[in-house]
């Protein structure tokens, strides 16, 4: 609103300078000589103040102006048919006149080199057409005839006018400084034909038209002094006011250019030369609309076969593409690599997809030019790139290409970010196209990801089997999750390992951790599984699942007696982002009578989580609303002091690498500074992984206030953990039954580490895991 009321304010006093000129002939020629002075001096100080990008238009615009300055000077001192006034105002126009093609093919934003719009062919051609026509109106009026050269100036005029204003009409969201300069130009433009029609040279003092050099001069000097002419004959002024399709049908009226010359050559109001041009221009308009129409095919076929985004050859211009490198080829083999990027969903959710949108942009420009000519580069969908690449026979394979492409990190918002990808390389066979192998190539594609990411396989045919296994395991998931029978895709079992609080040394609550009873493999850990659940999109729904059945246990343990514990839930990538996680939290603990300060909903550093934003937002209300959020393997990320900045967590778990320093060398003032800093930030510290009994009373110095570890107790069933608690609490001595796994058979666990002290040091081990489990016990010396 402030930037329209400027440039209203603007023309209105223009029209008011314009008003006093017309009203007072006395003042026409002063006024001229001064505005102008004025709009050179403003154009110039603009320029130096605002730094526009291209300076050329504007310098072209002060140039014009000062001729006009001295024409209008030499006027008054030596005549207005002087040769000084006629060469004066020959440089001015002809610095105008160069100003309307800057406008006319200014380039539009993030691009090089200025384009010619699809329209503006057909509005040129009619602009001419009527050009043309005035210019001969103007010589049968004039007695005798002018020689054509004199009749180039109002044919010029018309001409630019014309094109100002399909620029300004065909335009939206026009900045200030080029409403009013394109206005100013306007204004000249009508003055010079207005001029040309009275058969002057040039306008001679105390003419009218001199109100009009005035107001277009101010309009100029007021355009160069706003704070956007800083772009302005730099990227396009304005945005298209429609699609392109309706701003060349918005341009077609100038086809009744001709069919309207016509029907006044019938009426007689046409001069006999104009009707000369009837036929000519009918031909004109119908090759200007043959070229736009070339123009649009040409587009339309190119973008068919390209992606918009990246400008990489799509599916259907991959074929074309790879039959023209086997020409250029032909000694060689190809190698197909299929690309997808590594947890670019998590890019994209928690940086924008503006953001990710310029990394699949900038992975394709690395792609392209690792190959260079000797590949095709083709964006296929989504996060997923082909590439097509001769064989260099040089031991460096194609996937090595790709990866050592992406190995630099990319500036994703200003921020450098290192992104991995998964590819999958298999051989073209000779004549055989891209997509005969694709399946192959998906396949080999998918068994990367699966072992870890960030790294190329080659296509074998075990690899199929391997991942048609994974996919089969998924369809099992999701049938357990429906609720299909056990018998047939087994059930989620969930164990509790203890966590211990470390002063005074007793049972504080359990962590529950999810394991899958397959009715042919036996129990799987969660790393056999986890990686298929999420990437099905089924993790928010296990973790639910998880959720429900350990907040009913915790409200059986109630019943039974047990004292009051607190429970952990891992929450996984999914969960993390589900938009109702609090709602559906919140409903558990309702349903079963429990608080939220029992829950410790914990986050890992492995998944990149958006700092602000709804995810943010939704663990702020959990805090709020009592629930606990604990930051799980710290230490192994890469966001931690930002989790610890951004996020309400109340509990840090340092990972069992970090825990191993005391064991391994004595090393401690790593866990020292962590230490200081959660005490500083007034966060609890938990230490995962504890092996033997040597780490505990370090632990305890530091300040660590809870432990869990092999220890102290492996995964229990809810049972047995209920028994422990409850026999421990009596006073039993059950460390002899905590020394040995409590696993059912057939568990593909991983095996316990043999730890310093864990062998050797067997009844210190037990006598450690009895106090532990001993609630409110304090541990004797040397424990």
């Amino acid at each position: 609103m402030q930037q329209r009321t400027q440039v209203v304010s603007a023309l209105a006093g223009a029209a008011l300078l314009a008003s006093v000129g017309l009203l007072v002939p006395g003042f026409r020629t002063p006024l001229a000589v001064v505005a102008t002075a004025a709009g050179a001096v403003l154009v110039l100080a603009g320029v130096l103040i605002h730094r526009p990008l291209k300076s050329m238009q504007w310098l072209l615009m002060a140039a014009m102006l000062t001729g006009l300055l001295g024409m209008q000077v030499a006027t008054v001192v030596v005549g207005p048919e002087s040769s000084w006034a006629l060469a004066l105002l020959t440089a001015a126009r002809a610095a105008g006149f160069a100003c309307i093609p800057l406008v006319l093919l200014s380039r539009e934003t993030g691009e090089d080199r200025p384009r010619m719009t699809a329209e503006l062919p057909i509005a040129g051609a009619g602009a001419a057409l009527l050009a043309v026509q005035v210019a001969l109106m103007i010589a049968a009026h004039r007695d005798p005839a002018p020689p054509w050269w004199e009749l180039l100036v109002p044919a010029f005029d018309v001409f630019a006018l014309v094109m100002l204003l399909h620029v300004f009409l065909s335009r939206r969201g026009l900045e200030r400084s080029a409403v009013l300069g394109m206005a100013g130009g306007v204004t000249f433009l009508l003055t010079d034909l207005l001029v040309a029609v009275a058969g002057q040279d040039t306008a001679h003092p105390g003419d009218s038209v001199l109100s009009l050099t005035a107001a277009g001069s101010l309009l100029i000097g007021l355009s160069a002094m706003q704070s956007d002419m800083h772009h302005f004959g730099g990227v396009s002024p304005g945005r298209p006011v429609h699609s392109a399709s309706a701003r060349l049908l918005a341009a077609l009226p100038a086809f009744a250019t001709a069919p309207a010359l016509w029907v006044l050559g019938l009426a007689g109001l046409l001069p006999p030369s104009g009707e000369i041009l009837v036929v000519p221009a009918g031909y004109l308009l119908a090759g200007a609309g043959l070229a736009v129409a070339l123009v649009a095919l040409r587009r339309a076929e190119r973008t068919s076969e390209r992606d918009p985004l990246t400008d990489l050859v799509n599916r259907r211009g991959l074929l074309p593409a790879v039959e023209e490198l086997r020409q250029r080829m032909p000694e060689g083999g190809l190698e197909v690599c299929l690309v997808d990027l590594d947890d670019f969903k998590q890019i994209n959710d928690s940086r924008g997809h503006e953001v990710g949108d310029q990394l699949l942009v900038e992975v394709g420009h690395r792609l392209r030019a690792a190959v260079g000519d000797r590949g095709v580069v083709s964006r296929t969908g989504g996060d997923e790139f082909l590439v097509v690449v001769a064989s260099s026979g040089d031991g460096w394979g194609a996937g090595d290409v790709v990866l050592t492409a992406l190995d630099p990190p990319f500036e994703c918002a200003g921020v450098p970010t290192l992104v991995t990808a998964s590819v999958g390389v298999v051989t073209l066979p000779p004549g055989a196209s891209p997509s005969m192998v694709l399946a192959d190539a998906d396949v080999a594609m998918y068994a990367a990801k699966q072992a870890g990411k960030g790294r190329a396989l080659t296509y074998r045919p075990e690899l199929r089997d391997r991942v048609l296994g994974d996919f089969g395991m998924q369809r099992e998931l999701r049938a357990l999750l429906d609720g299909a029978d056990p018998d047939e895709v087994g059930r989620m079992i969930v164990l509790y390992q203890p966590i211990v609080a470390l002063a005074p040394l007793r049972v504080s609550g359990a962590e529950a951790l999810v394991r899958w009873e397959h009715p042919h493999q036996g129990m799987l850990l969660p790393a056999v599984f986890l990686d298929l659940v999420e990437a099905a999109g089924l993790g928010a729904r296990l973790d639910e699942h998880v959720m429900t059945e350990a907040a009913r246990q915790l409200a059986a343990w109630d019943a039974e007696g047990l004292p009051r514990l607190e429970l952990n839930l891992n929450l996984g990538i999914g969960s993390m982002r589900r938009p109702n996680l609090g709602r559906v939290v919140a409903t558990l603990v309702e349903r079963y009578g429990l608080t939220p300060d029992r829950f410790h909903l914990e986050i890992t550093e492995h998944d990149e989580l958006p700092v602000e934003g709804p995810t943010a937002s939704t663990f702020a209300a959990l805090a709020a609303g009592g629930f606990q959020i604990s930051l799980d393997d710290f230490g192994v990320g890469y966001t931690s002091l930002t989790y610890l900045r951004r996020f309400p967590v109340s509990i840090v778990k340092l990972d069992k690498s970090l825990t191993s320093l005391i064991e391994d060398s004595g090393d401690v003032p790593l866990m020292q500074g962590i230490a200081a800093l959660c005490q500083a930030l007034d966060v609890k510290l938990l230490a995962e992984g504890v092996e033997n009994p040597e780490q505990v009373p370090v632990l305890r110095e530091l300040g660590v206030q809870f432990a869990q570890g092999f220890h102290f107790a492996r995964p229990l069933t809810a049972t047995q953990f209920a028994d422990l608690v409850l026999r421990a609490e009596r006073g039993e001595d059950v460390a002899a039954e905590l020394g040995v796994p409590i696993l059912r058979p057939g568990l593909r666990e991983l095996p316990a580490p043999r730890t310093r002290g864990e062998e050797d040091d067997t009844p210190r081990a037990r006598e450690a895991l009895s106090r532990a489990v001993t609630l409110g016990r304090e541990p004797a010396e040397g424990s």
